[in-house]
């Protein structure tokens, strides 16, 4: 009789070796492991719920913005205020309390309560929206602030932030920086009011604004 072992044979003894090691591991560690199986069980379950309150809580916060808009619509200041209020305080986290925030802010700009509309605009944009015509809006509305009160630096600076976040969102871009080159000739600021205006010239050619940044730029006192 042949005393070779095929190399079958021993495969299969190692992997018979094997098996028994990681049943004895098992067995020592059983209670770790369980322990450790249940805890993963556990956050995953955390998470489905933790996403599903997410779903249902976006939904109601953006019903009852509907209703606060349609208030605001509707020439009821004070109900559209309360809404957008109660919006933030229950479903601060939601993108609806940020779209609120937004709005809350108008409603305060709009009666010219600029302290309280700069602290929502301020709030939105510390919130960071997921739409950029959001934020752009929140940022937005902190210039507006500052250039209602006199701050034509701050709110030239603020402006230009919008162009550098979203360079691509022409529309927004332009705007913002034609507001930005209006606050910057406010300030009396003219070679930074003529930089802003040749960068709205030279990266949007085929901006339907681009008229505008020309006439301003003409208006400009000459450079030196």
């Amino acid at each position: 009789m042949s005393h070779n072992i095929s190399k079958h044979r021993l495969k299969h003894d190692e992997f018979a070796e094997d098996m028994a090691k990681t049943i004895n591991l098992f067995r020592r560690y059983s209670t770790e492991i369980l322990a450790v199986l249940v805890g993963a069980l556990i956050i995953v379950i955390g998470l489905f719920f933790v996403a599903q309150n997410r779903v249902k809580n976006e939904r109601e916060a953006n019903l009852l913005l509907g209703s606060a808009h349609a208030a605001m619509f509707s020439g009821e200041a004070q109900q559209s205020r309360q809404g957008y209020e109660d919006i933030i305080k229950r479903f601060g986290s939601t993108e609806s309390a940020k779209e609120a925030m937004v709005y809350l802010g108008n409603l305060n700009f709009q009666t010219r309560n600029q302290e309280e509309a700069l602290k929502d605009y301020q709030r939105a944009v510390k919130a960071k929206p997921k739409s950029y015509l959001l934020m752009s809006a929140a940022i937005s509305g902190v210039a507006a602030c500052y250039e209602q009160t006199g701050d034509m630096n701050k709110a030239a600076e603020e402006y230009l932030q919008i162009a550098l976040r979203y360079p691509k969102q022409s529309y927004v871009s332009v705007q913002a920086l034609l507001a930005s080159g209006r606050c910057h000739r406010a300030a009396g600021n003219y070679s930074r009011a003529r930089e802003v205006y040749q960068d709205i010239i030279s990266k949007y050619p085929d901006d339907q604004n681009i008229p505008k940044a020309k006439a301003a730029l003409a208006m400009l006192p000459p450079a030196g």
